[in-house]
């Protein structure tokens, strides 16, 4: 199911093209790529994440990985020095590619993340504030998510409530819609595994690790929320 995760062709989602010599050779990179404040043409790769490449089909690889949401956050292979070479020497890269760079992707239509019951689910359902909360809260533009959640959910234990609005999922804090919230919990956490969340509780901000837990186990009250919205 992991493989579901990865944008696929990986070289051309992000924007470069190489060409198969004894050592690969960038020919092109669009403007908007996430590579561009990097990367120029004619560079020549020798080691990707401390690995030789020796081909085109070694370096989309290495880019898939780059994509792979769960990889860029927790792989500390991939943090390995790289090097090309560029005219008449040898540059260091730092690649530094974020999370939120290739968030913009999207991935929920996939049946086998939506609908999976294989993987983590926060045990309780959200809704985006709307806007006129948002300008109130100055969340204009920022996550914000009102948790459906009752009594019966391991979520309220680990300190989710109705009241306590989420503006922040580990370091992320952008606007996404509940389906991609959903998809961040099947990508990063575990069945029973913990994650921090930032809620607004009142005019103060607090910190909390509730639990995830199996799509199987769903509390009744979030279950049934799921058939009313069909």
């Amino acid at each position: 199911m992991k493989n579901d995760y990865w944008i696929w062709p990986p070289a051309e989602k992000v924007g470069v093209s190489v060409v198969d010599e004894i050592t690969p050779e960038l020919t092109d990179i669009a403007s908007d790529s996430i590579f561009a404040d990097e990367l120029q043409v004619a560079d020549r790769f020798g080691i990707l994440k401390g690995k030789r490449i020796f081909s085109s089909t070694e370096f989309r690889a290495l880019l898939n990985a780059y994509q792979d949401r769960e990889f860029l956050a927790i792989d500390h292979e991939l943090h390995r020095p790289s090097y090309v070479v560029r005219g008449d020497h040898v540059e260091k890269l730092e690649f530094k590619t974020y999370l939120h760079q290739v968030f913009n992707y999207d991935l929920t239509w996939r049946q086998s993340i939506n609908q999976s019951v294989l993987a983590s689910h926060p045990g309780y359902l959200v809704e985006p504030l709307d806007d006129a909360t948002r300008r109130k809260l100055n969340l204009v533009g920022k996550m914000a998510f009102r948790p459906l959640v009752g009594p019966q959910s391991p979520a309220w234990a680990g300190g989710i409530r109705p009241d306590r609005i989420i503006i922040k999922f580990g370091d992320l804090s952008e606007d996404f819609t509940p389906e991609e919230f959903y998809f961040l919990y099947r990508i990063k956490v575990v069945v029973g595994g913990k994650f921090e969340l930032t809620v607004l509780d009142g005019p103060k901000t607090r910190i909390i690790h509730p639990h995830s837990i199996s799509v199987l186990d769903l509390p009744p009250e979030a279950i049934q929320m799921m058939k009313d919205a069909r």
